[in-house]
């Protein structure tokens, strides 16, 4: 399997799904970054294993900071206010 690069950030994808095993290692390591419009209850979609996704849910949100920022997409909101426009 081909490592990602540290600049690009992207994990890849195995089996329909990010490695559990990398990103779980880089959360034990080292700061991690991730963004998603999926509910906690949602990651299941994927990491299809659920004993994994709930065991990887464990370990990035140990010590972590969640910053929720509401369900409205900015982008969306955005491409909607230029549609308005013209």
């Amino acid at each position: 399997m081909r490592r990602p690069s540290s600049a690009s950030g992207v994990y890849p994808r195995v089996g329909g799904g990010p490695t559990y095993g990398d990103t779980a290692d880089r959360a034990e390591k080292a700061a991690v970054i991730i963004t998603t419009n999926l509910l906690f209850s949602e990651w299941s979609s994927v990491f299809p294993n659920t004993c994994l996704c709930k065991a990887l849910l464990d370990r990035i949100t140990d010590r972590a900071h969640i910053l929720e920022t509401g369900s409205e997409s900015y982008r969306f909101r955005r491409t909607m206010e230029r549609e308005k426009k013209t």
